[in-house]
């Protein structure tokens, strides 16, 4: 490090440790004639039943988390074997609805790709194709399944 930083850290260390002398004053707490509440550094009167020093509390620190003790383990019961056991509706299966649905949309795309064969047309330099005659065709995206 450089000389001038040097004697600027040094400079900063000795203001912090020097200032804090002012935080540990005095604070006095008076009423006047009027009962209102003055606070000053210096008292107004010497005498010890009119001068009452302000006690500052400390800082209000939270106190750590103090768990609760686990509850007792009860002790493990035998499983109830006497009952009846109820098992829910069995559901149509989602593979064969998915499967349902995914033919569905590959249809709709074959006709969709159909329809625009039928109409368009190749552009003349042979790369894409013009499908402005092909309002009435409906673009679907490829399914993926």
């Amino acid at each position: 490090m450089s000389a001038f930083r040097w004697l600027f850290l040094t400079f900063a260390f000795a203001l912090v440790l020097g200032g804090g002398g002012n935080a540990l004053s005095e604070v006095y707490r008076w009423k006047d004639s009027n009962g209102t509440v003055h606070f000053s550094d210096q008292p107004v009167s010497t005498d010890p039943q009119v001068v009452k020093e302000v006690v500052v509390p400390g800082p209000n620190l939270v106190g750590t988390f103090k768990a609760s003790p686990p509850p007792p383990e009860a002790e493990p019961t035998a499983p109830d074997t006497g009952g009846v056991i109820y098992l829910p509706a069995k559901k149509p299966g989602i593979t064969a609805t998915s499967q349902d649905s995914c033919q569905a949309m590959a249809a709709a795309f074959a006709a969709s790709r159909a329809c625009f064969n039928a109409c368009g047309r190749d552009n003349r330099f042979g790369n894409g194709r013009n499908n402005t005659a092909c309002g009435h065709c409906t673009d679907l995206p490829m399914p993926r399944c």
